[in-house]
């Protein structure tokens, strides 16, 4: 809904970083990936966190698209401390969040 108040579609985006598994920062890695399908997108995600993805990812989403895996729609990129992309210098920065 936010994007589609922004004049944006689900299609434009090119890269998404996950910080943890709550709905309102992992929720619609399935709708991006299907409305990008074709188009495989860096999935940026903390080292601890990339397994669980991929493990979620396998569910409904690869079951939906015949012999596909989360590599299908994503290029799952696990992080440290810091990443680069398009020139832009990421830091994750520990917080408490419950």
């Amino acid at each position: 809904h936010s994007m589609r108040e922004a004049g944006k579609k689900v299609n434009e985006i090119d890269a998404v970083y996950i910080s943890h598994d709550h709905a309102d920062h992992a929720g619609g890695l399935e709708c991006l990936a299907f409305n990008n399908l074709g188009k495989r997108l860096p999935l940026f995600c903390h080292a601890d966190y990339a397994g669980y993805l991929r493990d979620m990812l396998s569910g409904a989403l690869c079951r939906s698209v015949e012999a596909a895996t989360p590599d299908t729609f994503f290029e799952i990129i696990p992080v440290e401390k810091e990443f680069d992309w398009e020139g832009f210098k990421f830091e994750l920065v520990p917080t408490r969040h419950i």
